[in-house]
């Protein structure tokens, strides 16, 4: 959210609290959009979209723009508040840990270089 949005001070919010404001999202198609989209259908309230950006970093700059608030991952927001001023609240619901895979024909067949950036995002998450 902008630094000045009623959730700035809070360290989480329900999804149903965050859908009552206008959202910044993701392009529709995007996996991102599709997930938030599919959530939104479970809860009584409907997404109120007033923008869709092509990348994180424009969302950021909407959101310190005060266009709107959104979600996405936070590794990307803790990176893009270096460059941009804006509060990170997390999202209070069981599902908005997404659990990601590193999928591959065969890892023993991939080049150094690729095996290494595997073995260095597998040994993060242990």
């Amino acid at each position: 959210t902008a630094t000045d949005h009623p959730f700035a001070d809070r360290k989480s919010v329900t999804f149903h609290e965050l859908i009552q404001y206008e959202q910044i999202s993701l392009p529709e198609g995007t996996g991102m959009f599709e997930f938030i989209r599919k959530k939104a259908e479970l809860v009584p309230s409907k997404l109120k979209i007033r923008i869709q950006v092509g990348n994180f970093e424009t969302f950021c700059r909407m959101v310190e723009a005060k266009v709107g608030i959104g979600i996405m991952p936070h590794s990307a927001a803790s990176r893009l508040r270096q460059l941009h001023e804006f509060s990170i609240i997390d999202l209070d619901e069981f599902w908005s840990l997404r659990k990601l895979q590193i999928c591959a024909r065969s890892f023993d067949k991939l080049p150094g270089f690729t095996q290494k950036l595997v073995t260095m995002l597998t040994a993060q998450t242990e």
